[in-house]
């Protein structure tokens, strides 16, 4: 397996922009799981011929065998992912508002969920990766070369989200946005698989007062001072 590292964490905390700067700044690749599970839900849809994805769908045999006939694929073109059913790209195709809408019942699949792990295993054997989501560091890596557990409070997470999102949602609220971070908190930490959880060996960094531009200093200190040879050796090659 290629150098893995792992950043977990809440939605909000920062987790897939330092996942993207890093791997920008030390030419790895980043991988995007929320495409893989678009992708199942793309595959979810086409086979109920619906607009609306209903739960027994995916408990369903045929749509099971339906999924043994489309391979799902991960490769990367100037390190950006593309992503692949039976060898075609479908990234034009992930990011629709119905894809949106019916995603959830996807990636709170335990069945799906093993078999989209198992997709960024089969990355990382070709791949130097950093890794973001919720459990990468705690199920998907367990062994990864570093572990990193971003948080923030919700109060500054749901101020980064609502900057984000003002100007489409000009009527959105910060104590709606933060009401409904912790009701997807409180979701995370108390799934049944995949739960949202600390790694026991991941360094924790807080960036409720940090910038994103300090949040990466602090986490590559923390790779020079802490992590495997190998990463060690990546970090010192792309200094300046």
């Amino acid at each position: 397996m290629k150098l893995i590292i792992t950043i977990d964490g809440p939605a909000g905390s920062g987790k897939s922009s330092l996942a993207k700067r890093l791997a920008d700044k030390y030419e790895l690749f980043q991988i995007d799981s929320g495409a893989i599970y678009r992708t199942f839900t793309k595959l979810a849809l086409d086979y109920s011929k619906s607009k609306i994805l209903r739960g027994e769908t995916l408990e369903s045999s045929g749509f099971w065998n339906y999924l043994s006939k489309n391979s799902i694929k991960i490769d990367f073109k100037n390190r950006n992912q593309i992503t692949q059913v039976n060898n075609l790209d479908v990234e034009k195709f992930l990011r629709t508002p119905q894809i949106t809408a019916n995603i959830k019942p996807v990636a709170d699949h335990r069945k799906i969920r093993e078999n989209v792990n198992k997709i960024i295993v089969e990355v990382a054997e070709n791949y130097p990766l950093v890794a973001d989501g919720r459990d990468m560091g705690s199920v998907v890596f367990p062994n990864a070369d570093i572990k990193f557990y971003i948080t923030a409070s919700s109060r500054a997470r749901a101020e980064r989200r609502f900057a984000e999102m003002q100007q489409k949602f000009p009527d959105l609220t910060v104590d709606y946005v933060e009401e409904q971070i912790i009701i997807r908190d409180q979701q995370d930490t108390d799934r049944d698989f995949g739960r949202l959880v600390q790694p026991s060996d991941a360094i924790f960094i807080d960036t409720t007062t940090l910038s994103l531009e300090a949040a990466l200093e602090v986490i590559e200190g923390n790779l020079l001072r802490n992590a495997s040879d190998r990463v060690q050796n990546l970090i010192n090659s792309k200094r300046v």
